[in-house]
């Protein structure tokens, strides 16, 4: 059983430097009397008032029947078309001009940082995207022009990226860490311009002390806001029960074996180079002293920084010894190297595309992309972990850390682990934000 509670608004003003021990400091969790009701309701915390919505229409309309998808896309989508029960045609016809949106996605990405706020597709075909208030809506529009699909650049809220960003974290924190909770995900949905925020606590009668603490988060959020008010809209909900969650780190994975005994760990991902070293990135939470199909060329070098807040970001970095041959491709669909698909794009999943992972273990699977950006926790570790992108359903196995996730030729990230039946990989663009590396491409 779930109950929700929303409240809508937005704040255009930069919100200063804090941290969730910071919000949790304060009293009231009310854990001590969990059944009395809560102080007050989210409903309660002020918000602003969402702008008119602004979009662009671009892209070449006229251009999408006759898009040609790649045959790696075209694997891809027959496979998804399997797992999932839905025609092979009305697949392709959704993703017509993929390749095309992933490279001008990247360009937008590279050339307005942190511009666009998320993308995705849209059921009928063709694309959306979401920008930020501090971006040039007109100038990130140019960028998809020559997508041959239609794609509409929207702007629907007056917060930033590192607004909505670092609200998100904060209340993620905050709840991940409270004792009544046992479960929590927080996501911003850029195309609905709400934070959701997901909070499974183990029994009914904690629902009101869970609602308490988050009541206090998001009051302590707006608070630090020039008008007192918060970034977007919030939809909290609450369920009952426990998240069954885990690392997919166990055992199994293609090149990484523990260097102390052989034993099979993880999953290679990409080809990286960072600062003048060239190596691999996998899971954060894979041991660190690790091999290249048992080949010892490995040298362990930092896991990815964490989030300003304090979120964890599930990557690590590890160089090849100096001249090494390197191959900037990746195992996509087999075991041998005619299964190898070189990166040729490196973009963040939109919402609703297909996405197809690799594990040595698992093997290769598909799936779709669900949402974007998410921060979780529930992973049986007890880490808070953001920069996530959640599956709609479990297609790897144990092993599969830190394995590629990706559609057609481009990187869409790393596999993390999976919780209720859902998979979760840690997003490419962390790769550039949190470990100062760049997806090397031929």
């Amino acid at each position: 059983m779930r109950t929700r509670s929303r409240f809508a608004g937005l704040v255009a003003a930069a919100l200063l430097p804090v941290t969730a021990a910071a919000i949790l400091s304060t009293p009231s969790a009310r854990a001590d009397d969990p059944d009395r009701p809560p102080d007050a309701s989210v409903s309660d915390v002020p918000v602003r008032s969402a702008p008119p919505l602004v979009s662009i229409d671009t892209g070449r309309h006229e251009r999408a029947r006759g898009a040609v998808l790649s045959e790696a896309a075209r694997q891809d989508l027959r496979t998804v078309a399997e797992t999932q029960g839905v025609p092979y045609d009305e697949l392709a016809a959704r993703s017509a001009g993929t390749d095309e949106f992933d490279l001008a996605l990247h360009e937008a990405e590279v050339r307005y940082p942190r511009a666009v706020l998320e993308s995705g597709v849209e059921p009928t075909g063709g694309y959306w995207v979401e920008a930020g208030a501090d971006a040039d809506l007109a100038a990130v529009a140019e960028v998809f022009g020559a997508v041959p699909a239609p794609v509409t650049v929207h702007r629907r809220v007056d917060a930033t990226d590192e607004e909505i960003t670092r609200a998100q974290e904060l209340v993620f924190l905050a709840l991940a860490d409270a004792p009544v909770t046992t479960g929590v995900g927080v996501d911003y949905d850029a195309h609905r311009g709400v934070l959701e925020v997901d909070v499974a606590v183990p029994d009914v009668m904690l629902r009101a002390a869970a609602e308490t603490v988050a009541v206090q988060a998001l009051r302590s959020v707006a608070g630090l806001a020039v008008d007192g008010r918060l970034p977007v809209p919030v939809e909290l909900t609450t369920r009952v029960g426990v998240d069954d969650g885990t690392l997919k780190g166990k055992r199994g994975g293609r090149a990484l074996r523990l260097a102390s005994n052989g034993t099979f760990v993880c999953t290679g991902g990409f080809v990286v180079r960072r600062g003048g070293d060239v190596g691999i990135v996998t899971a954060r939470h894979c041991p660190n002293g690790l091999t290249y199909n048992s080949n010892p060329i490995l040298t362990f070098v930092t896991g990815a920084s964490t989030t300003a807040t304090g979120g964890v970001i599930d990557l690590q970095f590890h160089r090849f010894d100096p001249g090494i041959d390197v191959d900037p491709s990746f195992r996509a669909s087999g075991t041998t190297s005619a299964d190898d698909r070189p990166v040729r794009t490196v973009a963040n999943a939109p919402v609703g595309s297909s996405v197809c992972a690799w594990g040595a273990a698992g093997g290769y699977h598909c799936t779709s992309v669900a949402e974007v950006n998410v921060c979780r926790n529930g992973f049986g570790d007890g880490v808070n972990r953001c920069g996530l992108d959640r599956a709609s359903s479990e297609i790897t196995v144990a092993g599969d850390s830190g394995g590629p996730w990706f559609f057609s030729n481009t990187a869409r990230g790393t596999l993390t682990g999976a919780i209720n039946g859902r998979d979760y990989f840690t997003r490419i663009g962390r790769v550039a934000n949190n470990l100062d590396a760049e997806v090397l491409r031929p």
